[in-house]
């Protein structure tokens, strides 16, 4: 089930080359599709998906989590509505993505008509979904893309880009591998994510994990669909997929004890009820160690770069500190994610289609903030060097300059660190 995402050091050494991560697959638990309602059940959780956005950030958000008092030598964190200093520090004021092709992957189709995406007559996103216009992601394609317009706040990272391709989450993975075949995509965004553990409906609590469950072993698993989209991204060398870490620590019970209702993975729909109502026990999803192994879904492949989301900042002087909702690492088998962290917080996006502007929160739009930030690094690659990048280039370059935060080298909170762009 997914759901989309409205928040002694260490040295890595990264080969400049493919690299093909590809690993063992383990069972698997049953998937929660959405409940059937009325008296006898809760509401279900989304059907398959939640996005990390505005609404699974901001409920029952706990307080900050600030990063043990560590401040940064130098701005750190890409303020997601402003790609200005990546021009000041590469020189691309004519070069903002318009030589690279993107793709998008999201609830539904983006608005392709809005001003933001227009070349005169003709719009730069392309819609290869049947579903309909979603806000969510339009908000995400208006953060990697957009073109500003009077107002500075409406510029995306990289507003040039020369295609942008809309496709909603169903048969994800067939349709990456195809548009990075077929129209040379190079980027794809990925702003949703596997429900587990703890969902809130609105009105009650809601278990996941398995009614006789503590743990939900979902999180931090590599599962068949990591594998997929790993094979995939070793054979499209230069294909760079870029995943929200999800927002789950935004899910978090009143206390040990708190009646709710638990999934039954082994009870049909059409035949039962699947949901139970229990007062037990579970592992909140924000603990006393602090939320880790909160990351379900493709934020645990190997070959895509996993975002976490951490408060806007803009001076050297203030701490970097995660968002309150943003999930953390690390992988069950003790790989680094998120793999980086970028602005999640108070992301001012044109809302639509009325075009006034709303600061919103959640992984869901750091993704798009550091997949903007790859597409300018392939441009720059392409300018400078003269041939295309790999995927595990980019991956390196993206690490290697990112600025630490949390504990000294990489950590399952901030990952390598803040996008430093």
């Amino acid at each position: 089930m997914r759901y989309a995402l409205r928040c002694p050091r260490f040295f890595l050494a990264v080969a400049l080359a493919p690299v093909c991560l590809l690993g063992v697959v383990g069972d698997e638990t049953g998937q929660a599709p959405r409940g059937p309602g009325g008296p006898q059940s809760p509401p279900g959780p989304p059907s398959g998906v939640v996005f990390e956005g505005v609404a699974s950030c901001r409920r029952n958000a706990p307080p900050e989590d600030v990063a043990r008092g560590i401040t940064p030598a130098a701005l750190g964190s890409v303020n997601s509505t402003y790609a200005a200093p990546l021009i000041a520090k590469y020189g691309l004021l004519m070069q903002m993505g318009g030589t690279v092709n993107a793709a998008v992957f999201d609830e539904g189709a983006v608005r392709d008509k809005l001003a933001a995406f227009m070349d005169g007559v003709n719009s730069r996103v392309v819609v290869r979904t049947n579903k309909g216009p979603s806000d969510h992601s339009t908000e995400v394609a208006i953060v990697m893309a957009a073109k500003g317009g009077q107002d500075p706040r409406s510029a995306g990272i990289a507003w040039d880009l020369k295609l942008l391709l809309s496709f909603d989450m169903d048969n994800d993975l067939k349709n990456l591998e195809e548009t990075a075949t077929t129209d040379n995509v190079v980027v794809s965004n990925h702003s949703y994510a596997n429900q587990a553990g703890w969902f809130d409906d609105g009105t009650r609590y809601c278990w996941l994990g398995g009614p006789d469950n503590f743990d939900d072993a979902r999180f931090g698993k590599y599962n068949a669909d990591d594998s997929e989209l790993d094979r995939i991204l070793c054979e499209q060398t230069q294909l760079i997929s870029f995943v929200a870490a999800g927002n789950q620590r935004a899910y978090i019970p009143t206390g040990k004890q708190t009646q709710h209702w638990a999934w039954l993975p082994n009870v049909n729909p059409a035949t039962g009820v699947p949901w139970k109502e229990m007062n037990k026990e579970r592992r909140p999803n924000r603990s006393n160690t602090g939320g880790v192994d909160t990351i379900a879904g493709l934020g645990i492949s190997k070959n895509a770069i996993c975002v976490g989301a951490i408060n806007q900042f803009f001076s050297p002087y203030d701490p970097i500190v995660s968002s309150d909702c943003s999930s953390w690492g690390p992988a069950d088998d003790g790989r680094v994610k998120p793999d980086v962290v970028a602005a999640g917080q108070k992301v001012w996006v044109a809302q639509n289609p009325n075009g006034e502007f709303e600061p919103i929160d959640g992984t869901s739009f750091a993704t798009p903030t550091v997949a903007g930030v790859g597409a300018l690094l392939v441009e720059l690659f392409r300018n400078k060097v003269h041939r295309s990048p790999t995927s595990a280039e980019i991956k390196g370059l993206l690490i290697h300059t990112a600025r630490d935060a949390g504990r000294l080298g990489p950590d399952p909170i901030f990952g390598w660190g803040s996008v430093n762009a």
